[in-house]
């Protein structure tokens, strides 16, 4: 469990069953300790940091605050010539949680284009041409 759990690890360890056993010998399970004060749960935390940076973006009307496919892909080739490990295959490859990373580059393009067209400045449509708007 990522940074943060420590803030629902009563109602996790009933849930994930092995939340709080050990299954390598380290005696403390899978679980965090830590708390926050805003957790942000995904299936791959990678996702969770776009979606904060994507949220941050919209609220600022700055699309250039979350990064674009490109330099996704530039970082992750750079972690992998780092010698970054991936976490499920346990070795160097272009991957996060065993997901190729252009699944990861196509995710943040798509929250991007999401951010884009939610932060276009909108016209207040007058009452009764909404059929208008909606062909727009």
């Amino acid at each position: 469990m990522e940074i943060g759990f420590g803030t629902i690890a009563e109602e996790a360890s009933k849930i994930i069953p092995r939340y709080g056993q050990c299954t390598d010998g380290c005696g403390r399970g899978i679980a965090n300790s830590t708390k926050v004060d805003a957790l942000v749960v995904s299936a791959v935390s990678n996702w969770g940091a776009y979606g904060v940076s994507a949220c941050m973006a919209a609220l600022l009307r700055k699309p250039e605050v979350l990064h674009d496919k490109q330099t996704e892909l530039r970082m992750l080739q750079e972690c992998v010539d780092a010698g970054e490990i991936d976490g499920v295959k346990g070795m160097p490859t272009f991957s996060v949680d065993d997901l190729p990373g252009e699944s990861h580059a196509i995710i943040v393009e798509l929250l991007r284009m999401i951010v884009e067209r939610g932060t276009v400045p909108f016209k207040i449509v007058p009452k009764g041409r909404e059929k208008a708007r909606a062909l727009c």
